[in-house]
């Protein structure tokens, strides 16, 4: 039970995630104006689409399911889809370089993720071995 529970808040953080991505990113007034140093919104693009997959691939367990791939294909197809949209806006400016920078973010971010679970993985084997050391081929019964 608990398991599932924590299945659907990851679900619902990684929608919430999206939500406020599309209203930052279709709003009519740009939040980065604020920050003020130049290619502010490279960085911004960057780091958004980054911790989107990391959110994504460590939050959902079973890959296979519909739900991360539906989130995948539309995690992927984002970034152009932003800039589409924004050039379609008179307040704001289609950039292809904020696309570039948003493609990065996703590469950079499953990049980190598979790096995460891998470690993860091997953190476990290890604790399992020092658990079990009967199984552990490694290990010698001293007689």
């Amino acid at each position: 039970m608990e398991g599932i529970f924590i299945k659907y808040i990851n679900r619902i953080i990684f929608m919430l995630y999206i939500a406020i991505l599309l209203g930052f990113a279709l709003a009519h007034k740009s939040v980065l104006n604020i920050v003020g140093f130049y290619n502010s919104d490279k960085i911004f693009h960057f780091l958004v689409f980054y911790l989107g997959i990391i959110l994504l691939f460590l939050g959902e367990k079973k890959w296979k399911s519909v739900f991360f791939i539906i989130s995948l294909i539309f995690l992927i197809c984002l970034p152009p889809l932003i800039e589409f949209f924004q050039g379609l806006n008179t307040y704001r400016v289609s950039d292809i370089e904020d696309t570039i920078f948003g493609y990065m973010g996703i590469i950079s971010g499953a990049i980190t993720s598979f790096v995460i679970i891998i470690l993860k993985k091997l953190i476990k084997n290890k604790v399992d071995r020092k658990k079990n050391k009967s199984y552990d081929p490694l290990y010698k019964k001293e007689n």
